[in-house]
């Protein structure tokens, strides 16, 4: 009752008839790991998957560098288990108290010759095929633009654990969320274009051959990837990734700096791209005041309208102008000043204040006692 709803759960498994996973089921043991030790070590032979029942391990690379955390529910050496890969490429340690289910490869032919499994003997064989040519071909990272030899052996350790999707045009590939018990997975589109939208078919951006998509914050936001023609895929857990690139740090060092500035750059860029979607889609839902707000813009236009057709009719004294100014420099006794400039602003511009004054002036006595009107040359003093 334990072991097969854990072996439902694994990447390998997930699918299967329960009948062919109970055929599985009926020779394997659960074993028990106290914290601290070590469940299995790298470097060592083995042809068995570990299923991780309960509590939490760490997975330490061969140089002793933390590479990640399995917790209840994930499972490792998939590629022991099809006689791919005979040895551990990291050791399993325990931090919690552990139970785990080793599931040997006699216990998967055995299932596979029961009547319950010889329909799934195909799928399987064309599995360790795919796997064999991805080795062949560098997929997925000769796909990516950071410039990866077919024969590096890095590559070729992460084609091995790789997992290949193919999508037809319209199949929708849904990421993987970061809470998965095998932890956080990444994905790259080696062939074809697709788009990745959002659910209710807001598009967020269009991906071609060579993209890297980040499966935990696209899954974040509730992400998919719709193929737009035919496509393949390749799915990677990051805890294998990092497996891979440290048990051949040397040949991982000419390109790992470059892999690590693209997925910096497209988690950027997608967050980006996926935060502005959601933003659209936020402002398209309906709100308690949509109504009110409606009603509003609609009385607020009413009243622009009749205060236009207003001043059309009667006219607006806003609109009117200044009449033009006729110039006095004609006039006798009126000429420009020499020597004197005013700014040309304000109501100084109108050219009748650029003209010289007339002002009274008083001469002496005057007959009969009446003030004389003159004209002076000179600048009044004000």
């Amino acid at each position: 009752e334990v072991a097969i709803p854990a072996l439902e759960k694994t990447p390998l498994l997930a699918g299967c008839p329960r009948d062919f996973l109970r055929e599985i089921a009926i020779s394997l043991q659960e074993v028990s790991f106290r914290p601290g030790t070590v469940i299995s070590k790298a470097g060592e032979s083995t042809t068995s998957m570990l299923v991780l029942l309960k509590g939490t391990a760490e997975i330490v690379g061969v140089s002793g560098s933390d590479l990640g955390l399995l917790v209840e529910g994930a499972s490792t050496g998939e590629v022991a288990v099809l006689g791919l890969f005979p040895k551990r490429m990291a050791t399993v340690k325990a931090v919690t108290m552990c139970q785990v289910l080793a599931v040997p490869e006699c216990a998967l032919r055995a299932a596979l010759a029961s009547p319950h499994g010889r329909h799934l003997i195909s799928g399987f064989e064309r599995l360790v095929n795919s796997r064999h040519d991805q080795v062949d071909t560098g997929m997925p990272m000769c796909a990516l633009p950071v410039s990866v030899s077919l024969d590096n052996v890095a590559a070729r350790a992460i084609a091995l654990l790789a997992e290949r999707i193919s999508l037809q045009p319209g199949q929708v590939w849904a990421p993987m969320v970061k809470s998965d018990p095998c932890g956080p997975y990444m994905g790259v589109l080696a062939k074809g274009h697709a788009v990745l939208e959002m659910k209710g078919g807001h598009e967020v951006v269009r991906l071609g051959p060579g993209s890297l998509i980040p499966e935990g914050t696209t899954s974040d936001f509730g992400a998919l990837l719709r193929a737009e023609t035919t496509c393949e895929c390749y799915r990677i857990r990051r805890v294998d990734f990092a497996m891979a690139v440290n048990s051949s740090k040397q040949a991982s060092e000419e390109w790992l700096w470059r892999f690590r500035l693209l997925e910096k750059s497209s988690r950027e860029r997608l967050k980006v791209r996926l935060l502005s979607t959601r933003g659209l889609q936020c402002g398209k839902v309906h709100q308690p005041l949509d109504k009110h707000i409606s009603e509003w813009k609609e009385q607020r236009q009413h009243c622009v309208t009749r205060a236009q057709r207003f001043r059309a009719e009667q006219g607006s004294i806003l609109g009117r102008t200044l009449p033009p100014v006729k110039s006095l420099d004609n006039r006798v006794g009126f000429g420009p000043i020499e020597g004197m400039h005013l700014p040309n602003r304000g109501l100084v511009q109108y050219s009748a204040l650029k003209l010289r004054l007339p002002f009274i002036e008083s001469k002496g006595s005057v007959k009969h006692g009446s003030p004389r009107l003159g004209i002076s040359h000179s600048v009044p003093e004000l």
